[in-house]
């Protein structure tokens, strides 16, 4: 699995899990976990934040804040 994709799922998986629990909230990951997940897998932050404006130029995910990261994924 690419980074791209790895990031990708892991902000699905935490918005498919916040959904679950309250579907009237808003649903997304908090950057500094993001980072930090794939930071101690010695992956840079310049990768990161490249692969995150990949996936926002694609309209995969965007941000609810300057730290908050939320899935374009639609919950059914």
């Amino acid at each position: 699995m690419t980074l791209k994709m790895s990031i990708l799922k892991l902000i699905e998986d935490k918005c498919k899990n916040d959904l679950k629990q309250d579907p009237t909230f808003p649903v997304g990951l908090d950057s500094e976990t993001l980072f930090l997940k794939f930071i101690r897998s010695g992956i840079s932050k310049a990768l990161i934040l490249k692969e995150l404006q990949e996936l926002i130029n694609e309209e995969k995910i965007y941000t609810l804040s300057r730290y908050y990261i939320s899935s374009t994924y639609k919950h059914n």
